[in-house]
């Protein structure tokens, strides 16, 4: 049996992408959130808005990831038909485009963070149901062994 404080350390550490996930779930449908990182001749966004997880990699042909920047920006949401990506399978979508400069090449990624916070809440799930698996009720009960004996008259 674990410690007290080993019980809630596990459980803290299982649920917390699980809280960071339904967080940024909610957050995504009040406002965009947006983190870059401008590199030479490449740029980096990750970004969440309208409930989907966006991943946007512009680059030239000779982009190089040293002495990167990075930066933070909030916003209010624009219109929920602007998406990156076109073609959205259940929410997924993956598109390799040119950039806005015809030597550019870019990739979209776009994951609705429903799926990741189903994902997150894989790893609790299963730990409940093995520590109920274990636990036992009561104190256990051993069978006594009893000597047969015959009763003759």
């Amino acid at each position: 049996m674990l410690p007290s404080w080993r019980f809630w350390l596990n459980w803290a550490i299982l649920t917390l992408p699980l809280a960071v996930c339904t967080a940024m779930w909610i957050r995504s449908h009040f406002g965009e959130d947006l983190a870059q990182r401008t590199g030479y001749h490449n740029l980096f966004q990750i970004g969440s808005r309208y409930g989907s997880l966006e991943i946007i990699f512009m680059r030239h042909s000779d982009w190089d990831s040293k002495h990167g920047q990075w930066s933070y920006q909030c916003m209010d949401l624009g219109d929920p038909a602007d998406r990156l990506t076109q073609n959205r399978l259940l929410g997924f979508g993956l598109e390799s485009s040119p950039g806005p400069v015809s030597t550019m090449k870019a990739t979209t990624i776009e994951v609705p963070i429903a799926s990741l916070t189903l994902l997150a809440l894989i790893p609790p799930i299963w730990t409940y149901r093995r520590r109920r698996k274990r636990r036992t009720t009561g104190f256990p009960l051993e069978p006594v062994k009893t000597e047969s004996t015959s009763w003759a008259p």
